[in-house]
């Protein structure tokens, strides 16, 4: 068996780095959960699989979506210019719970092709940074 090796103060050190956080504003105050709680909510990603409007960021905020057992995002986004906010979901979750009312009436070219735009959307959605609400 190997020895264990124990950490000394001459193998670690301790760095300060800056971080990024990015924050929604109006004004000078931090946007809380309460504003963001009163921002309409609609579907950010369309029946037929592209984004609605401007994407702005994620929160991280799953309070009340405790029925929502699969992995979504919560999403603020523009609509001209109006901000919105959105549960999204990927693909297969979507297509498990059937969400909105489109049919693809058996077209299977159809359906792929809305498949394929949503699963873009979503991945663009995942990729966007996180945005602190203040409590």
């Amino acid at each position: 068996m190997s020895e264990e090796r124990i950490l000394t103060t001459d193998d670690v050190t301790i760095k300060t780095l800056a971080i990024e956080v990015k924050v929604m504003k109006i004004g000078n105050r931090q946007v809380t959960l309460a504003v963001f709680r009163q921002l309409p909510e609609e579907p950010i990603i369309s029946p037929y699989g592209v984004l609605s409007g401007i994407p702005w960021g994620r929160v991280n905020y799953h309070v009340d979506c405790e029925s929502l057992a699969y992995k979504h995002l919560h999403i603020v986004w523009q609509d001209g210019n109006k901000l919105k906010r959105a549960i999204a979901l990927n693909w297969l979750v979507r297509s498990a719970l059937q969400c909105g009312p489109y049919s693809f009436h058996g077209r299977k070219d159809f359906e792929e092709t809305t498949r394929r735009l949503w699963e873009q959307s979503y991945a663009k959605l995942e990729a966007l940074d996180q945005l602190f609400i203040a409590v």
